[in-house]
């Protein structure tokens, strides 16, 4: 009889070992951070506006000096947020309607309830007929603050003290906001992703099946040293 094999824990499939403080911990020992990018339809520039918005671009990709990466995926369009928007809206013009004093303003506040009623109903058949999907754009800056190989051959395993950690993260700040500066001048947003919004985006590249409304938990676990991932 055939003895079964052990798989592989998950972990071993996930390329990060940990999140702390926003800083991204990979097997191989790289650190970066993570800035989530805004979006200009150049369709909607005039021709010179679109050529000067690409070289701007072009002149801050040249002036890195550091390795970066950009990734470009897309996700189903957000809706909760305005459906509940709205939820809050038709509860205050329910509780309005109900202290109404004259048969006018009733009239009024329910021919707006009915209005959004119709409304939410429409939001709702056209999220879950058509599947709209939006484009996020992601800025990634790594950094390696030592050499693994040396560091396996002289120790066996992967170290990382906490100096050199709060070290590479200045640098991957500094680095950053440097990213910021020049895409703010070019008129594009940033946001610098914390520990959640970074596992928000590992759980869409490892479970893009999975609808948005159905909660998964999906912890990273990480100390002063290389953290360990760890899925619940």
């Amino acid at each position: 009889m055939m003895k079964r094999r052990d798989l592989p824990p998950t972990q071993e499939h996930i390329y990060l070992k940990g999140i702390l403080d926003g800083i991204t911990m990979a097997r191989n020992g790289t650190l970066a951070v993570v800035l989530e990018v805004g979006a200009i339809d150049i369709a909607l520039l005039d021709p010179d506006q679109r050529t000067a918005k690409i070289m701007q671009l072009d002149d801050l990709w040249r002036s890195l000096r550091f390795e970066s990466q950009i990734v470009i995926s897309t996700r189903r369009q957000e809706m909760r947020s305005y459906l509940r928007y709205l939820e809050e809206r038709l509860s205050a013009w329910e509780e309005e309607m109900e202290r109404a004093q004259t048969g006018q303003e009733r009239e009024r506040l329910e021919h707006r309830i009915d209005l959004l009623y119709r409304q939410m109903a429409h939001l709702e058949a056209l999220a879950q007929g058509v599947n709209a999907l939006v484009r996020t754009y992601h800025w990634v800056i790594p950094h390696n603050p030592f050499l693994v190989e040396m560091q396996r051959r002289v120790t066996g395993r992967e170290v990382l003290t906490e100096e050199q950690f709060r070290e590479a993260q200045q640098l991957l700040m500094e680095r950053a906001h440097r990213v910021v500066r020049g895409l703010a001048r070019i008129g594009l947003s940033t946001r610098l992703e914390d520990d959640e919004a970074i596992i928000e985006e590992i759980l869409r590249f490892y479970f893009p099946t999975i609808p948005e409304e159905v909660p998964v938990e999906f912890r990273l676990v990480a100390s002063p040293l290389l953290g360990v991932a760890e899925e619940v």
